[in-house]
């Protein structure tokens, strides 16, 4: 090769890489790709949204109002979201349009931001020594046809897909957030107007559900798309169990988190009550007993009056009353994510063969207690110190804690509906119903309680979006042959590659010539 063609060469090469260079973000910005090499596909959108977003057929805004260069750890969630935000245009490019907007300092697009239903949240960050309050923004905003949904803050990130997903399926298919209706007259929890215990299930529900406080009557259940009995303590009249049923004919599914035991701390004492809906749980095949389920090795935390000096206050036992269940089935998506429940005051659910009430349903046996658990046939006292020895009668565990059902279900006044017009007789395929033996801790057994309400309501698909909080994957150990070829590839593979590089470049050295 002569000193000519040497020149050109040394000229061309740039170019052309810079060519190559251009042409390849040219092509990148039509046809995007990307590779997630995690085993579970951690960073990859699930199906159900690149689904959804590729058909939108109407454009998709995505505004995001965001506090710019926030303090650490917070700085990262900015970061995080963005990245999603990239995820969701890149697979509709010519509908999605994302926003970003920093209304700090600005009055105006703060009054805009929480005209649309995005507010400030407070966070508290240290900063020289000592701890500060800051108030920023971490909103997004979704706006599609004329309507618009919000996120209003983003607090966690591990469910940020599902959160934005789930808002978009609802705009796409012109649906308003479903209705949660809590019972209320029965000395049920009052989750609405509960103290601070209730307070994060109440904010956790509002993000993705209208929590509604709901009388048993068929006017005030008509708007209602989920009906939640939340530890009924009195007992329900005959015509609020046939709303009930009336309400499950409809198609629309049904939570019963159910106690047969009134704790009463001031006396140290535990008082028997019922809810009177074991007849007509009894008929859809659901039945609970009256033995109270005890852990004397696995169990929580129980609140008891303490006394300090001349006051009283409140300390926290552990207590075999508090079962820990750890057995779950973790083949259902309502358990996904959930490692432990804690079921006090439980009592035990046993499952029917064909019952009258939904002969050919599908039952789902979702929890279930400990191998150490028994079964006492009284609970009269609230000393944890009175549970320490078997008691006469007990009996061996593990009991069934939490069951579900899906199919299409018969009235318990089928007879009667038959020759009525107002009474549905059977319900549609597909409905489902959940009874939880247990209605104290539902503050601590938050992610199951969401998970109960997307598995009643949603189908399957988005409910695969919902966070998996398991432990990460275990690393296998190398078997002994697997061990010995890995280091020697490590050995070999730089001599190898310097080989091979030196026998090209000996090559190109002799056809130069």
């Amino acid at each position: 090769m002569n000193r000519r063609s040497l020149l050109l060469n040394n000229l061309l090469t740039p170019v052309l890489v810079l060519c190559v260079v251009g042409l390849a973000l040219a092509l990148s910005t039509r046809h995007f790709m990307r590779l997630d090499l995690t085993s579970d596909g951690d960073f990859s959108l699930e199906p159900v949204t690149t689904e959804l977003l590729a058909g939108l057929p109407e454009p998709l805004i995505i505004r995001a109002y965001f506090t710019a260069d926030m303090e650490p750890p917070y700085h990262k969630v900015e970061g995080v979201v963005r990245d999603l935000l990239d995820e969701y245009r890149a697979r509709n490019p010519g509908q999605i349009t994302i926003e970003w907007i920093d209304p700090t300092d600005d009055p105006d697009m703060e009054a805009e931001a929480q005209r649309l239903g995005v507010e400030p949240a407070t966070l508290k960050v240290e900063q020289e020594g000592r701890r500060e309050a800051h108030r920023v923004w971490m909103g997004v905003v979704l706006l599609y046809r004329d309507r618009v949904e919000t996120l209003e803050s983003v607090r966690t990130l591990d469910d940020l897909e599902y959160q934005l997903t789930r808002r978009i399926r609802f705009l796409a298919e012109d649906r308003e957030l479903p209705v949660v209706g809590f019972t209320t007259g029965h000395d049920e929890l009052d989750l609405m107007e509960g103290g601070e215990a209730l307070a994060p299930i109440r904010a956790a529900i509002s993000e993705t559900y209208t929590p509604r406080a709901v009388t048993l009557d068929a006017g005030s259940l008509e708007e209602v798309d989920v009906l939640v009995v939340l530890g009924a303590r009195t007992p329900l009249r005959e015509d609020e169990r046939l709303a009930i049923d009336q309400f499950l004919m409809s198609g629309r599914p049904a939570a019963f988190f159910r106690t047969s035991l009134r704790p009463d701390p001031g006396q140290r004492k535990i008082h028997r009550c019922s809810d009177n809906l074991g007849e007509l749980l009894g008929h859809y095949g659901i039945q609970m007993g009256t033995y109270v389920v005890a852990d004397r090795f696995t169990n929580g935390l129980m609140p008891v009056p303490v006394r300090r000096g001349n006051k009283t206050g409140t300390g926290y036992v552990n207590h075999a009353l508090v079962p820990l269940v750890t057995d779950l089935d973790r083949r259902q998506v309502i358990t996904r994510g959930v490692d432990t429940l804690e079921l006090p005051l439980a009592s035990p659910l046993t499952l029917a063969e064909q019952p009258a009430g939904c002969p050919e349903c599908t039952f789902h046996e979702l929890a279930f207690s400990g191998h150490n658990a028994v079964a006492l046939p009284e609970a009269t006292s609230l000393v944890a110190e009175d549970y320490l020895k078997p008691q006469a009668g007990e009996l061996p565990g593990p009991f069934l804690l939490v069951a579900g059902l899906e199919g299409s279900l018969r009235s318990y006044r089928a007879e009667e509906a038959a020759n009525s017009a107002e009474l549905a007789e059977r319900s549609p395929e597909g409905t489902r119903l959940l009874v939880v033996a247990s209605s104290d801790y539902t503050f601590k057994n938050l992610g199951f309680f969401l998970n109960s309400l997307d598995w009643l309501v949603l189908d399957a698909d988005l409910l695969a979006l919902r966070p998996d909080r398991s432990l990460p994957p275990v690393l296998e150990p190398l078997g002994k042959t697997q061990g010995h070829l890995l280091r020697l590839a490590n050995l070999a593979a730089l001599p190898l590659l310097l080989a091979v590089v030196s026998v090209w470049r000996a090559q190109r050295r002799r056809r130069s010539r």
